[in-house]
């Protein structure tokens, strides 16, 4: 995917200063969730969401047109060959394009599910903003994980299978 404009957003393809750009601006759940996460343990929000940027096949940034201003990051790593890990955190700015966001939000995991039958990854369970999103994007919470993150967290694992690969 190059840069795509919509009416107030723009995507493009992400740089690691981006993830120092967004770190600072996570939203609340979306840090914590960073904080919780054992494979990220011990890392600075900046530390964690560079290595997520370096180590995805594909990641992108949400920005609005007028300011350039950052929405979130988003993107995927290959598990396997048909397999992928996806992930999205973003800043508090994205309420204020909840709309856009929403409307324009499953062509881009069908960007992402390009490569990969199927899409998976956890979500801590007092992320309910989250929860409630990635079911609406057509992700099926399939098990919960009891106590899996740093401090004894849990997390509830989702997946989605492409039907069009």
């Amino acid at each position: 995917m190059t840069s795509v404009y919509y009416d107030k957003l723009f995507v493009a393809h992400a740089m690691a200063a981006d993830a120092e750009y967004l770190a600072p601006k996570l939203r609340k759940a979306d840090l914590l969730e960073l904080q919780a996460n054992p494979s990220l343990k011990g890392m600075a929000p900046a530390e964690a969401l560079h290595k997520s940027v370096m180590e995805s096949d594909d990641c992108y940034v949400i920005k609005e047109i007028e300011t350039c201003e950052q929405i979130c990051l988003f993107g995927v790593k290959r598990v396997t060959e048909d397999v992928g890990m996806v992930w999205l955190v973003g800043s508090d700015r994205i309420k204020k394009h909840q709309v856009e966001f929403l409307k324009n939000g499953k062509a881009w995991l069908a960007g992402l599910h390009n490569t990969s039958k199927i899409l998976y990854n956890c979500v801590h369970e007092d992320n309910k903003l989250h929860i409630k999103w990635i079911r609406w994007m057509g992700f099926k919470v399939v098990k919960r994980h009891e106590g899996i993150g740093v401090n004894g967290e849990n997390f509830y694992e989702f997946c989605k299978l492409c039907v069009s690969f």
